[in-house]
């Protein structure tokens, strides 16, 4: 039994070992966490190829070496080709980012240049993506996460349902807002994420301090891969992409006595899978409930939770009087918080004399 358990460990080791060449040959790394394009490994050149990058149209994009930007970054870069509008429909770029597995709760962070100013430029990520999309050729069913820079300098957040349908639909927009420090040649970064039922779109000036720009709730898709996506239409790809990195959002688990990776928090998905009596507040983006676990929140005691709750058909759920749930996301979109499962709310009411009444509310 020693010596099996001994050859698995080896076999791992060396499994890991063979993937660590390849990425280093490819021009990206990948760890189980995180997926890294940085596009140093590929050839520059125009039209260019690039590694774990598949392209999904017929349309190009270019390696080219970072010069003249302002943070004097001379690395490689990716910057799509130019493309027409006339004859094609929805013009765009669409490549399918294959290094990046099929993921559930997971972030896609990039830094951008543009070259451009005042010009209408949208480009952006798809996650979670499966099956054929309509809207146009390559695209994947998925959420869109969308840089939309404006004509009037100011940029626009938006994140979009891309279906079988030929049209996009949209779940959220932000209204057109100035980003100091977004200017021609100078890097921004930007995030999309997506937890349970809620995504986030941030951006950043350095890449470590993010602001939060638009969060949204959708149910539509739970898990897929990721795409790069470039155009929407507009026909100018005046800008380029570094260092795209993907990070899976790794749950933590209750399993009936510790949780497996840390205190629920913001940003995490939360997972009860046994028996569980709260003693102060939980805070998660996401809470299920699994298996026969019998969940608990007693008076005083609170949950915290910014997207949805799933309960199982064989769990529960119950707050005690003068428990509270808390849901207090402020996001746009067209799908609310939608909890599911065996959900139970208690509350005393005082005494009451004839012809008097109690009113709750949430």
């Amino acid at each position: 039994m020693i010596v099996k358990n001994n050859k698995n460990f080896m076999k791992r080791k060396l499994q890991t070992a063979i993937a660590a060449i390849a990425c280093m040959v490819f021009g990206h790394n990948v760890s189980a966490q995180t997926v890294t394009y940085d596009f140093n490994s590929d050839a520059v050149a125009s039209p260019g190829t690039v590694a774990g990058l598949t392209l999904a149209s017929t349309a190009a994009i270019n390696v080219v070496a970072g010069s003249g930007l302002s943070d004097g970054n001379t690395t490689n870069l990716l910057k799509p080709a130019t493309f027409v509008v006339d004859g094609v429909s929805n013009a765009s770029i669409v490549g399918d980012l294959t290094s990046i597995l099929t993921a559930t709760d997971y972030s896609v962070t990039w830094k951008e240049y543009i070259t451009v100013a005042a010009t209408q430029l949208k480009k952006g990520f798809l996650l979670r993506g499966s099956g054929i999309g309509g809207y146009t050729a390559g695209i994947k069913q998925g959420y869109l996460f969308i840089v939309q820079n404006e004509t009037t300098g100011n940029v626009t957040f938006r994140i979009l349902k891309s279906s079988s349908s030929t049209s996009t639909t949209s779940i959220a927009s932000s209204s057109a807002t100035a980003l100091p420090g977004f200017a021609v040649n100078t890097p921004y970064w930007f995030r999309a994420s997506i937890i349970g039922n809620f995504l986030r779109f941030e951006s950043s000036t350095d890449g470590t301090i993010w602001t939060s720009r638009l969060t949204a709730m959708d149910n539509a898709y739970s898990s897929g891969t990721t795409q790069l996506y470039c155009g929407l239409g507009s026909n100018n790809s005046s800008y380029m992409f570094d260092d795209v990195v993907s990070s899976v959002i790794a749950p933590t688990t209750w399993d009936g006595t510790a949780w497996d990776n840390g205190t629920p928090a913001a940003g995490k998905r939360a997972i009860i899978n046994g028996n569980y009596t709260e003693t102060g507040t939980l805070t998660a983006t996401a809470l299920d409930i699994k298996g026969n676990a019998v969940v608990n929140v007693p008076s005083g005691k609170s949950f915290n939770i910014f997207g949805a709750i799933n309960v199982d058909p064989t769990a529960s759920l119950t707050f005690e009087n003068n428990a509270n749930l808390i849901q207090q996301s402020t996001s746009t979109g067209a799908v609310p918080n939608h909890n599911t499962g065996n959900i139970v709310v208690k509350r005393n009411s005082s005494a009451l004399s004839r012809l008097d009444y109690t009113l709750w509310s949430s």
